[in-house]
């Protein structure tokens, strides 16, 4: 497989919605390289879930082919912070706490107000028409019900939620579980090829 992955603008000097766009531009790059939408997969973990989420809707919305699935690890759906889990795992999450995310996300979206729509918060939007997309989360993670609340909204989503592992676990080789949850994802992403063809 041929892997592109985008060196999108971060935060706090290219803030919101740089990275979005600059993920969108790198889609219909690879759309005008003559790349098959059908032989595509999106992934993304923690804030790249988030881009990897909203630019399946901004796809739609623009009308531009949809790639056969998406795979998002431990993401950001919701930019306002009001699941749950921000507060319920507190504590918990080894890499992070809700004071700092509270801390970080002006750096990202000066605009409290601005940061529910779906561009920002992918759970927002509107999520009918999607391909299939997997979301591995891990249970002690603050963002556990950013993904328990969009899977619960999207059609088609399958929510893989690990006991106790850390954001995006499945990227830290020294974990069994991040090895099984590998294997998941290619699983997950041969049977949505298949199912394209």
């Amino acid at each position: 497989a041929v892997v592109v992955s985008v060196d999108y603008r971060l935060a706090p000097e290219h803030p919101f919605p740089g990275a979005h766009d600059d993920s969108f531009s790198a889609y219909r790059w690879l759309l005008a390289k003559g790349a098959d939408p059908a032989k595509m997969i999106v992934v993304g973990d923690s804030a790249g879930g988030n881009l990897c989420l909203s630019l399946l809707q901004r796809l739609r919305h623009e009308g531009l082919p949809l790639p056969a699935c998406a795979v998002a690890m431990s993401p950001l759906t919701d930019g306002t912070f009001s699941g749950p889990s921000i507060k319920r795992n507190d504590g918990l999450d080894p890499m992070f706490t809700a004071a700092g995310f509270h801390r970080l996300a002006p750096l990202y979206l000066a605009d409290e107000a601005q940061r529910a729509q779906p561009l920002a918060s992918p759970l927002f939007g509107e999520l009918s028409g999607m391909p299939p997309i997997l979301l591995t989360v891990g249970s002690s993670e603050l963002l556990l019900d950013d993904s328990v609340r969009f899977a619960s909204r999207c059609p088609g989503t399958e929510l893989q939620v690990w006991h106790d592992m850390p954001h995006v676990f499945p990227l830290f080789e020294f974990f069994p579980e991040a090895v099984r949850a590998r294997a998941d994802m290619a699983r997950f992403i041969e049977a949505s090829l298949k199912a394209g063809l």
